[in-house]
């Protein structure tokens, strides 16, 4: 009982300064922008997190808050996340939500309209990660107005960009 005791026990200390982290995290958008790759990213209508071409070489980035909507254009954002007393390094558990503007995003094939979508993203403390974004890979997902990038944990939203796409 008392070794049943001694290793709960320890758990908790080991999941307990995780709780701690998330409560004084903080998001820092260090750059935002367009990016254009010559190795594309899998398919799909987000980037992964930590997902960067096999070569920094081969990446293309414009700072601007302005998305042209054309088919393939990539938009996001690089992020630094702190947590004061934290070594570098630690992961921490986000959620990024991507807003589309209204009417939302509505895709044929299901008829469903979305107006934002949730992700899980783990990210390393004290690192610059990213781009943390979308894809625009649909004709469907070209509808202008403001799109917004943001970072949330639990309840708490860390960090916003948004994004004014237009007709070119």
């Amino acid at each position: 009982m008392v070794k049943g005791a001694w290793l709960l026990a320890a758990c908790l200390v080991a999941v307990t300064p995780i709780a701690g982290i998330a409560a004084t995290a903080t998001v820092q958008i260090v750059d935002y922008g367009t990016f254009a790759f010559d190795s594309p990213f899998a398919k799909g209508p987000t980037i992964a997190a930590g997902q960067t071409p096999k070569n920094e070489q081969e990446a293309t980035f414009q700072r601007s808050d302005r998305v042209p909507l054309q088919l393939g254009i990539r938009f996001g954002v690089f992020i630094i996340v702190t947590t004061p007393g934290t070594a570098a390094g630690q992961s921490l558990a986000l959620r990024k939500i991507t807003r589309f503007p209204a009417p939302g995003l509505k895709n044929p094939e299901t008829g469903k309209t979305v107006l934002s979508e949730a992700t899980a993203v783990t990210v390393r403390l004290g690192e610059q990660q990213g781009p943390f974004g979308y894809v625009l890979d649909h004709d469907w997902e070209l509808v202008p107005g403001t799109w917004k990038i943001e970072f949330w944990y639990g309840d708490e939203k860390l960090a916003e960009q948004a994004f004014i796409a237009t007709k070119p």
